[in-house]
C-alpha cells in the first residue's frame, strides 16, 4: 500500500513502506513545487526527465537519455 507522508521539512512523499514509489506521479514533490519521480526506490519516469527541474531520463534507475 502507498502511504502518503508529510514531512517535517514541508515535503510531500510517497512510500511503498521503505521506498519512495509512486506509479502515476511524483513520489517527492518539495514546498516550492518541484518534483521527482521514482518506482519502488529508484528514479523513474517513462514519458519525461525523472525530476521537474533537469534534463535527465532514467527508468527503472538507469539513465537513458
Amino acid at each position: 500500500m502507498i502511504e502518503r507522508k508529510l514531512t517535517d521539512g514541508g515535503m510531500i512523499e510517497y512510500r511503498d513502506g521503505r521506498h519512495l514509489h509512486r506509479p502515476n506521479g511524483p513520489a517527492r514533490i518539495w514546498e516550492n513545487g518541484s518534483q521527482a519521480w521514482w518506482f519502488y526506490g529508484d528514479w523513474h519516469r517513462y514519458y519525461g526527465p525523472h525530476t521537474s527541474w533537469g534534463d535527465y531520463w532514467y527508468i527503472h534507475g538507469k539513465q537513458v537519455k
